[in-house]
């Protein structure tokens, strides 16, 4: 699955707010600079470049609300009942945006002449993988997190995974370095229904970027909070491996927990929690994946 080359962050603002480009630069740089990028600032036709080797991060500062058709995919998400949160609410407060866009530039690297000299190589274009995607995705979070301070935003849109967080949720992983929670839209498939202790199918956007492949979680007899520290752990043990776990094998984050990892047809992942304090459950969810993939 391939990755994006761009993201986008927007700070919805109950009023119009301005950015100290100058110390928002010294800011990234002093975060950013141990992952070898360093950011200097361009004018640009409509705000400000911040650009780095290999990333550009073109910030706006816009006086007017973001068109509603941009926020309709994470409005529509029903994510929001189980967070008891309403983003709609929250984007009818806003009436000024401040807007980041990263993108994937050219790398410039050095190459020796025949003199011996080291002369500089506009073409070399960026590689994409995992590292890169995880620079833009930082890079995105420190400016953001940075900007949330002093512009006091009412809400942000995280483009990448379609999700808006209410400023507290969002101000709450400042001090992390690579918050998952913020990459990760889980998404549920269906509407919630009257039986609140039962879980529907979660989609999780934002994944293929973090695992370079979808992932699903089977409906299950469990509580929302109980579920997502369960997939986040999956996510994290994935990356640290550098690999997906093969079909029919097994994750679990506790003594007697057992959630059984199956290939969708799609290529992708879905998890079903087959067993919990070593008793099985969800027996009527244990070929899930073959049914609906």
């Amino acid at each position: 699955m391939s990755l994006p080359d761009h993201i986008s962050v927007a700070l919805l603002l109950p009023r119009p707010a301005s950015v100290d480009v100058r110390k928002l630069r010294a800011h990234l740089n002093g975060i950013m600079s141990a992952s070898g990028m360093r950011f200097d600032t361009f004018a640009a036709r409509h705000g400000v470049t911040l650009a780095a080797d290999g990333l550009s991060i073109e910030l706006r500062e816009r006086d007017l609300p973001l068109i509603p058709s941009r926020l309709e995919p994470a409005l529509s998400s029903g994510l929001q009942d189980y967070l008891n949160e309403d983003w709609s609410d929250l984007v009818a407060l806003h009436r000024a945006a401040i807007t980041l866009d990263l993108r994937r530039t050219p790398i410039r690297r050095s190459k020796a002449s025949l003199s011996g000299e080291q002369t500089a190589d506009p073409a070399a274009p960026a590689p994409h993988t995992r590292e890169t995607m995880d620079l833009m995705l930082m890079a995105g979070h420190v400016a953001a997190a940075y900007m949330t301070r002093t512009a006091r935003p009412v809400a942000i849109y995280w483009g990448a995974s379609q999700r808006i967080f209410p400023t507290p949720r969002f101000r709450a992983m400042e001090g992390m370095l690579f918050p998952l929670p913020l990459f990760l839209h889980p998404r549920p498939v269906r509407e919630l229904t009257d039986d609140r202790q039962t879980l529907p199918e979660f989609e999780l956007l934002g994944a293929s970027s973090l695992i370079g492949c979808s992932l699903r979680v089977a409906p299950a007899r469990m509580r929302f909070d109980w579920m997502m520290k369960r997939v986040l752990a999956f996510v994290a043990h994935v990356r640290a491996n550098n690999g997906i776990l093969s079909d029919g094998s097994s994750f679990g984050l506790e003594e007697g927990e057992r959630f059984t990892v199956r290939r969708t047809a799609d290529g992708g992942v879905g998890l079903v929690l087959a067993e919990r304090k070593g008793l099985p459950v969800n027996r009527h969810t244990a070929d899930y994946f073959e049914v609906v993939a």
